[in-house]
């Protein structure tokens, strides 16, 4: 059935990422659990935060969750990136009027999307309080996909599959 509501216009229920060869090669992300893996500095943050930007930007509703950092590393990243400023000048400088200008463009595109994203960065939640919320955002936001930084900072019993459960209901 899936096929062939996609070949008649239908929606597929992935994720695009905004990445043109990801997109091309996979038609998106899948409406399950997709977990990015890699060394500390590989850019892994960098990736998940373009993608809920491409997606947020396109009116989709995203839960994000960030138990290590603050959502204010996520706006720096965003404002850095619509502004074409660096995240240290946004953070350390007096900015000239050129880049003031730059800086005001991008806050106000930014929150033109930011209202479809819904952000979560409790330090320490609990996997039962992160599952709670990321069902709260699919049932009451509308959440289309779940994005959680930095997964092995929260401490899973041995053996719990949270994985398993947030697959479950975005597969619903």
């Amino acid at each position: 059935q899936r096929i062939e509501r996609i070949q008649d216009g239908g929606p597929s229920g992935a994720l695009l990422t905004g990445f043109r060869a990801l997109d091309n090669l996979f038609g998106g992300l899948p409406p399950t659990l997709c977990v990015v893996v890699g060394l500390p500095g590989q850019a892994k943050s960098a990736v998940g935060a373009s993608i809920l930007r491409n997606a947020a930007k396109r009116g989709e509703n995203i839960a994000a969750f960030f138990p290590e950092d603050r959502k204010e590393w996520l706006a720096y990243r965003h404002l850095a990136h619509e502004s074409g400023l660096s995240q240290f000048a946004l953070r350390n400088c007096k900015l000239p009027e050129g880049d003031w200008n730059a800086y005001g463009y991008a806050d106000a595109a930014i929150r033109e999307w930011t209202g479809t994203v819904y952000i979560d960065d409790r330090r320490g939640i609990r996997p039962a309080d992160l599952l709670l919320a990321a069902r709260q955002a699919y049932q009451e936001k509308q959440a289309v996909a779940v994005f959680v930084d930095n997964m092995s900072s929260i401490p899973f019993a041995r053996g719990h599959r949270m994985d398993l459960e947030i697959s479950d209901f975005l597969e619903e």
